[in-house]
């Protein structure tokens, strides 16, 4: 697992945002005190003009590549959902197609697939929430 998975899984997601929001600021504040130590104010007033237009597209820059961030993010969790209703219907469908078997096969595949489920509920999902992927899914009931 990346260090950046265990930052992700291990800590709090508010205290991580403070974290690197701190870190960010005090970088900042540092670099701006190390120029403003070689360099007298009066220099930067000439430029000015160009920093505005220059963080003014920085900005819109910003915006563009946080809103391409946010539509794939929930697109991604849209292909997801859709993913999970769609199996739960199949499941569904062969739990109510076994109506006409016979009754000893019949209760065998229903308690097959409800083990089916309750695997994909309390293993898949919870290894999903910590970040694990396991190489085989759960027992496809026979």
């Amino acid at each position: 697992m990346s260090f950046i998975q265990l930052l992700l899984l291990n800590i709090h997601t508010v205290v991580l945002g403070i974290i690197i929001v701190s870190l960010y600021v005090i970088f900042s504040i540092v670099g701006l005190y190390i120029i403003r130590a070689f360099h007298l104010p009066q220099k930067f007033k000439l430029h000015n003009d160009v920093a505005g237009f220059i963080f003014a597209t920085l900005g819109v820059i910003y915006a563009v590549i946080l809103a391409f961030l946010v539509i794939v993010t929930w697109q991604n969790y849209d292909e997801a959902e859709k993913n999970v209703t769609r199996e739960a219907n199949y499941i569904a469908s062969v739990y109510r197609d076994t109506r006409p078997l016979p009754t000893s096969f019949r209760n065998e595949l229903k308690k097959d697939l409800i083990n089916y489920v309750n695997t994909i509920i309390n293993d898949e999902w919870q290894d999903h929430v910590q970040g694990r992927e396991k190489s085989e899914g759960p027992a496809v009931p026979r």
